[in-house]
């Protein structure tokens, strides 16, 4: 499925005329699929937001990627709600990131205020799912004093009633990442995830 998916694209993908390539699918999250031109635009968005240097490789950032889509899913079949204010208050800040960048650099990467709303949208359900899933994971009082015996002096060496707050936020953060890989992982090998090799030639 894979290798034809990978064909098909590359057929109707590539300019006939000069035969460069104008887009490729290079991932499938359920039915909805991932350009490489997106991962460019991902990137460009991510760094007016403040977030990495925006030359972060494109390997990673799809994988980034594949993580939110399936996030995002979770989140919407869980109904958790996207308050109207704080997607406006997102949505404005990265619009006047990326106007004081450069006049016109969100239609310059193909984006219209649509698109931006709902990146922001996808980005507030994926942080409202983490969060949810932190504040159910449970740390058990024999983790808290095992992990504090072995490693307190990450915490000065204070006794564990004066951290015991601070270190089972700690390591209810841990687990949730831990559990948060493991269940990526199911939904990949589940098949809700195609991944098809990304391409080497840059988009225009």
């Amino acid at each position: 499925m894979r290798r034809l998916v990978a064909a098909v694209v590359a057929v109707i993908l590539v300019a006939p005329a000069r035969g460069e390539l104008l887009d490729a699918i290079v991932a499938r999250v359920d039915d909805e699929a991932i350009t490489w031109s997106q991962l460019h635009q991902e990137r460009a968005l991510r760094w007016l937001a403040g977030e990495g240097s925006g030359e972060e490789g494109l390997g990673a950032l799809r994988g980034a990627l594949v993580r939110e889509r399936l996030m995002v899913r979770e989140a919407e079949k869980l109904r958790l709600p996207v308050p109207d204010e704080a997607q406006a208050a997102e949505v404005a800040a990265l619009t006047a990131a990326a106007e004081s960048a450069r006049p016109g650099q969100l239609a310059a990467l193909g984006l219209d205020s649509a698109d931006v709303a709902a990146w922001v949208r996808r980005r507030i359900l994926a942080r409202q799912l983490s969060e949810l899933r932190r504040e159910m994971t449970f740390v058990a009082e024999a983790d808290l004093r095992a992990w504090h015996t072995r490693h307190g002096a990450v915490f000065g060496d204070a006794p564990i009633d004066q951290v015991r707050d601070e270190l089972r936020d700690y390591l209810a953060q841990r687990k949730n990442r831990e559990e948060l890989a493991h269940w990526i992982d199911r939904q990949v090998a589940e098949g809700r995830v195609d991944l098809i090799d990304l391409p080497r030639e840059t988009p225009p």
